[in-house]
């Protein structure tokens, strides 16, 4: 769902407040400062813009309270202009979130070449006029300290050797198979006026040791008829017997964990009645899990569902659920769902995140949320056809690399599902 819009200001709005242009990205309390200006200026949208050192493009931030709008509403543009695309807006009063989304996007730009420059030779291949003799430049000179590269051009065709077994101790095998080599009267009194070769020295054995020095222990004396009478083989002797493997060390007692801080913890950003987590808690799990996908580019998904009573006809307005039908509703989602995943309140609605999960294996789990919501009445009295239930899928990479864009191709690929009447719907499958 790219966001390509250009920002248009509210009506009745005057000229924007231009801040001074930031060196690095601005921190939670540049926003929140930001922020203090619209809200006390609804009719002016407060500009921020900031050039990094270590990023090549230029950013701008935009927020504006407007009376019309219930909560401040923030714009990021990619580029110096103000005509410059939208990366994407948010609607929330929350500074830091603004700020882990700002710093996420400044972290994964990175320099990419010019798009005019063309590749016109490549590494593999030799260029024709490059070569001696075609109008390209001189051949290689060798400097004083390096040896001349010979030519293979001039250089002499390998002679061809036969490396068969064929042949004695006293005859060499020739370097032309087919020619014989046949001694002639000339060689053969070559060979009787040479002189006789000298005589081979007997090789002295190795004094012991004990001789030198009669404290050391007597030592073996080498058997060399020994060792050749050993087979030979070709697997190597083991060396894991001279290595010494080292004792494992002893564990420590472990640490005692605090259950009770825990379950506060978890009580805090947690509802009582149905076990979801809370909506700001969502997002920023959603952006933790979002920072581990630029590092460790594996798969997450994020599900948008609501759960309503089904309208009488078409004028009928949509009605939620019972407490009780959603307190049902959310133990048969627990009992479906993974240990890794997260449902939560999202605003009026509900949504789920699955972390390291892909496109298929989300649509495949929601479509198993789906059927044990629908597969009993929910309470005494409300029958299944009167339930409503729409989900929508959306997943990273496969659909976008953006945690608004995420949120966004989700709701979408809801809407679609609510209005073609099917269970579950993937944002892919919405084109």
């Amino acid at each position: 769902m790219p966001l390509h819009d250009s920002f248009k200001q509210p009506a009745g709005a005057t000229a924007p407040m231009k801040l001074a242009k930031m060196s690095s990205v601005p921190t939670s309390d540049d926003l929140s400062f930001a922020l203090s200006l619209a809200v006390k200026n609804p009719k002016n949208i407060v500009e921020l813009p900031w050039k990094s050192i270590n990023s090549p493009n230029s950013y701008i931030i935009k927020v504006t309270c407007s009376q019309s709008l219930e909560e401040p509403t923030w714009f990021l543009h990619v580029g110096g202009d103000e005509d410059q695309p939208v990366l994407w807006n948010y609607d929330t009063a929350d500074a830091t979130l603004i700020h882990s989304l700002v710093t996420a996007e400044c972290e994964r730009t990175t320099y990419t070449a010019p798009l005019e420059q063309e590749i016109t030779s490549f590494p593999v291949e030799v260029q024709l006029a490059s070569l001696p003799g075609n109008g390209g430049p001189e051949p290689y000179l060798p400097r004083e300290h390096e040896q001349p590269i010979p030519s293979f051009s001039s250089a002499p065709a390998r002679p061809a050797f036969d490396t068969s077994l064929n042949w004695n101790d006293q005859s060499a095998p020739s370097s032309h198979p087919s020619q014989t080599m046949q001694p002639t009267p000339s060689s053969l009194t070559a060979l009787s006026q040479m002189p006789a070769p000298p005589p081979i020295p007997h090789m002295q054995t190795a004094p012991n040791p004990h001789s030198l020095n009669p404290q050391l222990p007597e030592m073996p004396a080498h058997s060399p008829t020994n060792q050749a009478s050993q087979p030979m083989t070709n697997s190597e002797p083991s060396r894991s017997t001279n290595i010494a493997t080292a004792p494992k060390p002893t564990l420590p007692a472990p640490v005692d964990l605090n259950r009770e801080a825990l379950d506060s913890m978890y009580k805090s950003f947690t509802n009582a009645d149905t076990g979801f987590i809370s909506h700001a808690a969502f997002l920023f799990f959603l952006v933790n899990e979002f920072n581990r996908f630029q590092k460790d580019p594996k798969p997450l998904s994020v599900v948008r569902f609501d759960l309503c009573l089904k309208p009488l006809n078409s004028e009928s307005t949509i009605m939620p659920l019972p407490q009780m039908a959603v307190k049902e509703a959310g133990k048969r989602i627990f009992s479906v769902m993974r240990p890794l995943d997260w449902v939560a309140h999202y605003e009026q609605e509900f949504a789920i995140l699955m972390p390291f999960t892909s496109r298929t294996e989300a649509g495949q789990l929601t479509q198993a949320i789906a059927n044990a919501i629908s597969s009993a009445s929910l309470v005494p009295g409300l029958e299944t056809r009167m339930v409503g239930i729409s989900f929508g899928v959306a997943s990273m990479p496969e659909d976008c690399s953006h945690p608004g864009i995420l949120l966004a191709a989700a709701q979408d690929a809801k809407n679609r599902a609510r209005k073609a009447g099917v269970p579950v719907m993937l944002f892919s499958d919405c084109n």
